[in-house]
């Protein structure tokens, strides 16, 4: 009956489950997503440096408790099959979509999250990110140049064969995407291909044919 009086004095404090610390709570809600909450008391105690430390902040008076606690549940969200899409890099981290909502989590365990004006923008965004590099894999097919052995392939660490061109000492590029092709098909696998340079890595699984 109290918890009922305090729903009605303040929509946002009633009885609740947190989905952050999973007790019940007629704290103030510090964020909502869909049935979620993120009480009050967890969004406080998280406001220091660490891991959401984005959305910390030392002055009280300027503390965003809402941006906290979204960072909060969509951290609780991760891994737990709600994504609408996911991604992972050895080198850079962790990506999921919820939504119109990209949440990161990079190597060094810190967590922040994006929001956009309508999924298919955060689709969008999603995809440029894979295509930079965060959706290769191991045991992806990739392509190296190098002086004096020209252009390669590999896949999960080994190298895919290519016949240079008469007449040429080494295969060059259009000849190792033609091999990629021809191996994709006898082995019925088609992973990602990617190309290696000096500036990382890009997608360009188009240009095998």
């Amino acid at each position: 009956m109290e918890a009922s009086t305090q729903a009605e004095r303040n929509p946002m404090s009633y009885l609740y489950e947190c989905s952050v610390c999973h007790r019940q709570t007629v704290s103030e809600a510090a964020a909502t997503i869909d049935n979620d909450r993120c009480c009050m008391v967890c969004a406080n105690d998280h406001n220091h440096s660490g891991k959401f430390e984005r959305y910390a902040c030392s002055d009280p008076q300027y503390f965003d408790a809402e941006a906290m606690g979204k960072a909060l549940l969509y951290y609780a969200f991760l891994g737990s099959g709600d994504e609408d899409d996911a991604m992972s890099n050895e080198g850079w981290g962790y990506c999921a979509r919820f939504e119109n909502v990209l949440v990161f989590e990079d190597t060094q365990g810190f967590v922040t999250y994006d929001e956009f004006k309508d999924t298919e923008a955060a689709e969008k965004k999603f995809n440029e990110y894979y295509i930079d590099g965060w959706g290769a894999q191991e045991d992806d097919i990739y392509i190296t140049h190098e002086m004096y052995r020209g252009w390669q392939a590999w896949e999960s660490g080994k190298q895919i064969h290519v016949w240079a061109r008469r007449n040429e000492e080494y295969p060059d590029r259009r000849r190792v995407l033609a091999a990629i092709s021809l191996h994709m098909r006898k082995t019925g696998y088609f992973p990602n291909v990617w190309e290696e340079t000096h500036h990382g890595i890009k997608h360009i699984g188009t240009e095998v044919w």
